[in-house]
């Protein structure tokens, strides 16, 4: 299970995405948006490479911002072009 609880990232003044309250069971899930939504945002909030203001809880008692290396233990992230 995967919970956002006010979750926003922004860079500067500029807000990039901001997800009030979601929770996504435990599965396989297809995050579909056009360029420019945010979805590598996303995953690299999700992967720890950003920061963000809010809660992100990775089952029920794991907060990911509090407990990071059972968020690294949980989380892996690989982007198509790495540097």
């Amino acid at each position: 299970m995967l919970s956002f609880r006010n979750f926003n990232k922004t860079y500067g003044s500029h807000l990039i995405l901001q997800i009030p309250d979601l929770t996504l069971p435990a599965g396989i899930h297809w995050i579909k948006g056009r360029n420019g939504s945010g979805k590598t945002t996303l995953f690299k909030v999700l992967a720890g490479l950003l920061a963000y203001k809010g809660h992100i809880t990775l089952d029920p008692d794991i907060l990911l911002s509090k407990q990071t290396v059972l968020h690294r233990k949980f989380i892996n992230y690989g982007e198509a072009e790495p540097l």
